[in-house]
Parts: structure tokens; C-alpha cells; sequence
């Protein structure tokens, strides 16, 4: 991430969270804005060139604190699920990823207003009066920004005093001070984004190895924390199915399966204008110019493809006793 120029909501000029974050970071130089989205949202520029030069944005949400759960994800199994923005963009490069289409920048923003997120969680708990599940910004990566700004910390915390609530917390990273230190609760769902070795080589630039992801995971697992393994997205390469079954294997040396919360499957998709924003960006993607079916404005491989992609999976978690799978696809 870019050190050199912070950009600040003004109305945030006295929040103890941007005094804490620029001690943390020590910036070249402050530019105070009126509104994240007139950096966010800036045109002409190239997402590729601007994410080696990724800044931080600094800002507060001031409406919709949470949404219903998008049609590419899954219900958990709950009758209620939800998922919050706490941050938009991500500390990683994944080649595959959404957010490279979705946004016009790749720079980073950080609500600095977690109270109202959280208040708002409080609010529906209260008109629901049902268990319910939020994930916690699928738009980033949340414990990969815990140093700048503790959102894990307080929504743990939340939970940890209602019980109806259930939150998800998914990275990609290795990190384990955000969990290590607390008492485990059974309404705080860790989860771990992990694929093959060789497919995290090719695809998610920056991000820590799956191997050392699997063993902040296992950390977790032996804590006693409920543990999700989300192989998401499944990638059709050569050699696939040897790739995750190899991977599957290993897999179980780390977890055991009547102890694990689940593994969340799916294979590639996305909005398919988002891919066409990101097409236009990364021309000599194999990826992502696969020639995907497109229906209800979502690409997807070929539902022959999917097929064979899901089932190896699911047949090679069963055959570890991996039996708690959530599926897309």
C-alpha cells in the first residue's frame, strides 16, 4: 500500500480512529476530501498500474450498513443471511477476483464509523428475533487491516453478547493476533479462503501461502473456534482434479472434519460486467477470458465444466469424511 498521501473524509478531522491509523502509517502528506467516492470513483485512470500504488482512504458510511445476501453466495444453512462493507478493496491482487470490476479504483477504504455498522446488526437482531448470520465484508479482507482499525475486535466483542447474531470473518491471510488471544465462541465463525499451492501461485498475488493460512486455520481449529475452509474459487486448470485432490488429502492432517463448522465450495463466477471492466484491464488473463456462459448477467464455466469441478471436490471431501459442505454450483 501507497504510504505517501492518505485521503481524509473532512468530517473526520477529530476521529481518534485517523489520529491512531496515521501515527501507525506515517504518511508524506494528508489531503482532506469531501467524499470517499470522489477518490474511489475517479475515471481514466489504469486499475493495474494504480493497485501498485494502492492508497488509503479514510472514511464514513453514512447509509445501508448491511445487505441481503447476493445470489452468488450461499445461506449457511440460515433462514436469515446478511453481509456488511466495513472496507472496500483489498490489501491482495487476486486475479480473479470482483473487486477489480466493480470498483474504478483499486484504492482502499476504511469506515472509520464501526459503531454504526454494528448498531445497525443490533437493530435488525432486534426486529428479526431470529438467529441470523452476517459475514463481515466479503469487499475485503478484514484482519489484513486489524492493525489500522479493529474491526474484528468489536464485532467479536458484539457477539460475544448476542447470541442471536452469527458472524463470519474470511481472509486469506496468516494472521493470527485477532483471534489468538480471545476465549472462543460458538457464534464466530472463522473462515479461511485456501486453494492449491499451484493455484494461489498463479492467481492471488500478495497473499500469504495456503500453507501457512492452513496453519493459522488449524490454530484456530484446536483452539476451539468453529472453522470454515472456503476452496473458492474452484479453478479449472490442467491437471485439476490430481491439484485438489492432492490438496483435499493434506487437508484432513489439519482438521478434523466433525469438529469443522464446514467447507464452502464454488467455482469461478462472476457479474458479468464486472468481468468485462476487468477484461479491459488484464488483456492476457487466461482466466479470465475463458469463455464463460453467461445468464441472468453472471458468467459462469459451462455447466458441464461446473459439474465435473464440483463433483471432484465434493467426492474428494467425502472421501477424507469432510461431509459438512456447502455448495455453490
Amino acid at each position: 500500500m501507497n504510504k505517501r498521501i492518505v485521503y481524509i473524509e473532512r468530517e473526520l478531522q477529530n476521529h481518534s480512529g485517523v489520529r491512531k491509523i496515521l501515527e501507525k502509517i506515517k504518511p508524506s502528506a494528508v489531503e482532506w476530501i469531501e467524499l470517499y467516492k470522489d477518490v474511489l470513483n475517479q475515471r481514466g485512470g489504469n486499475w493495474r498500474v494504480q493497485k501498485r500504488y494502492q492508497s488509503l482512504i479514510l472514511a464514513r458510511r453514512k447509509d445501508t450498513f448491511y445487505y441481503k445476501a447476493s445470489p452468488l453466495t450461499h445461506s449457511i444453512e440460515f433462514k436469515h443471511f446478511y453481509y456488511n462493507t466495513l472496507a472496500i478493496n483489498c490489501l491482495y491482487d487476486c486475479e480473479y477476483c470482483y473487486l477489480q470490476g466493480m470498483f474504478n479504483t483499486p484504492h482502499l477504504v476504511l469506515f472509520l464509523n464501526n459503531d454504526d455498522f454494528i448498531h445497525a446488526a443490533d437493530t435488525l437482531s432486534k426486529q428479526l428475533q431470529e438467529p441470523f448470520y452476517m459475514a463481515l465484508s466479503y469487499d475485503t479482507d478484514l484482519p489484513a487491516v486489524e492493525h489500522l482499525y479493529p474491526y474484528c475486535n468489536e464485532w467479536m466483542s458484539y457477539a460475544d453478547c448476542n447470541p442471536k447474531i452469527t458472524i463470519e470473518i474470511r481472509t486469506k491471510s496468516s494472521i493470527l493476533s485477532f483471534f489468538a488471544n480471545k476465549k472462543p465462541t460458538t457464534n464466530v465463525v472463522l473462515s479461511w479462503s485456501v486453494n492449491p499451492e499451484e493455484i494461489a501461485r498463479r492467481f492471488e498475488p500478495l497473499t500469504p501461502s495456503p500453507s501457512l493460512r492452513i496453519k493459522a486455520a488449524h490454530k484456530a481449529h484446536v483452539m476451539g473456534w468453529p472453522v470454515m475452509l472456503c476452496i473458492d474459487p474452484i479453478v479449472y486448470v490442467k491437471d485439476f482434479k490430481a491439484l485438489y485432490r492432492t490438496f483435499i488429502s493434506n487437508l484432513r492432517k489439519y482438521f478434523d472434519p466433525v469438529r469443522l463448522f464446514g467447507i464452502s465450495i464454488g467455482t469461478m463466477r462472476m457479474n458479468t460486467d464486472y468481468l468485462t471492466n476487468i477484461r479491459n484491464q488484464r488483456l492476457d488473463s487466461e482466466l479470465l477470458w475463458y469463455p464463460f456462459e453467461r445468464k441472468d448477467g453472471h458468467a459462469y464455466y459451462p455447466k458441464d465444466v461446473r459439474k465435473e469441478l464440483i463433483e471432484t471436490v465434493t467426492e474428494a471431501l467425502n472421501n477424507e469424511g469432510f461431509n459438512r459442505i456447502f455448495v455453490y454450483g
